[in-house]
């Protein structure tokens, strides 16, 4: 991936003494003081219409090294050629953030450190089609390194990497090529980089949902679904086409329907519900459940930042990392608002709060009508 550690990699075998094919796209810069060790001909890649590269210019690399990005591999043809590959894997986070930094300073975009967890699972999705993709050709063989461990023991690394390519490569002068002043970014969980719930919460609607039919509207990946086990039966509903393809590929057993919950909401029965959905839209959601059903239960997933006070650094980060239109400053004031609306229909509501691994606090109203 690319601000993987892929231009060190690059620098590695290049140093060992493997002859590498370089073009550069982009000279060498604060980011990479080395080079980048790009290719022209790899980078110039239609991302809409991608074409597979030219067996003559294979022909050309052979018994070569060149950097290909993992989006990029399978544009390789797999006739006539062995390859074998080095792939160097880093912490999602971290090649964000690395990412974010050059494009704030590039190019002014001052996006925030949000890692919404759709962008994550994009990157994610790249991985798992390279691996995929793998498995598939007997001519391919790779060898899965991992960016830290090749900070941490340099020369281990290069020894692993000799011993995959059987090349008289020189360990010394691949581990010297380890820079690890240059390991800048590191991932750290002070904030919770996320647009979804966390796992967590499905051990809290278990509790409401056992024995019962449960929906979840807006299913994301399908995680939370996935992690629901008490309930006697469950499924989704997903508006978004990523979504209902994302889930489908790592959870094909579960049940979930594509389309609009207003649209569906007569169709469609269940006893409880959970959704975190951000709330302007949550509201209308809730309200047309009541209206159908009046008997369900929901869990209304809030935000990261419902329990925080005013002025608070954590709460402004979340707020900012919405459009301004969005009014995200406001949601607190009208989830307030709309439960105090959801008592005088009697409905009663209390607010659970769910710590997930990073140790963050979720807010979630289980709302029902009063008993």
């Amino acid at each position: 991936m690319m601000r993987a550690g892929t231009s060190m990699l690059m620098q590695m075998l290049e140093r060992g003494g493997l002859e590498v094919a370089v073009e550069e796209v982009k000279k060498a810069d604060e980011y990479n003081p080395n080079g980048y060790y790009e290719h022209q001909r790899i980078m110039r890649v239609n991302r809409q219409a991608p074409v597979s590269y030219s067996h003559s210019f294979l022909e050309e690399l052979e018994g070569k090294c060149i950097k290909v990005y993992a989006g990029y591999l399978r544009l390789l043809s797999t006739e006539s050629f062995l390859y074998k590959i080095v792939f160097v894997e880093r912490d999602l986070e971290e090649i964000w953030l690395s990412r974010r930094k050059i494009n704030k300073q590039r190019f002014g975009n001052d996006e925030t450190t949000f890692f919404a967890v759709q962008r994550r699972e994009k990157m994610k999705r790249v991985v798992e089609a390279v691996k995929k993709w793998d498995a598939e050709h007997d001519n391919i063989k790779i060898l899965y390194v991992n960016y830290k461990d090749i900070i941490n023991a340099p020369l281990e690394q290069a020894r692993n990497i000799k011993a995959f390519l059987q090349h008289d490569l020189d360990e010394e002068k691949m581990a010297a090529a380890v820079d690890p002043k240059l390991y800048r970014e590191k991932a750290n969980k002070v904030f919770l980089k996320t647009d979804r719930s966390p796992l967590a919460v499905a051990e809290l609607i278990d509790k409401y949902a056992k024995g019962k039919v449960h929906c979840e509207i807006g299913i994301g990946e399908g995680h939370n679904l996935n992690a629901v086990s008490h309930a006697q039966k469950k499924f989704g509903i997903e508006m978004s086409r990523y979504g209902i393809q994302r889930c489908k590929e790592l959870y094909p057993h579960l049940q979930v329907i594509q389309g609009n919950y207003l649209n569906l909401c007569q169709r469609y029965k269940f006893d409880v519900c959970f959704m975190w959905i951000v709330y302007p839209f949550c509201k209308h959601i809730v309200d047309a459940i009541f209206k159908h059903n009046e008997n369900a239960i929901v869990l209304m997933g809030l935000n990261y930042y419902y329990h925080l006070p005013d002025g608070n650094e954590k709460k402004n980060m979340y707020i900012n990392a919405y459009p301004k239109q969005a009014e995200a400053d406001k949601w607190n004031q009208y989830i307030d608002e709309h439960l105090a609306e959801l008592t005088t229909k009697q409905f009663q509501h209390k607010i659970e709060q769910i710590e997930d691994d990073n140790g963050e606090i979720f807010s979630v109203a289980v709302i029902q009508k009063k008993t």
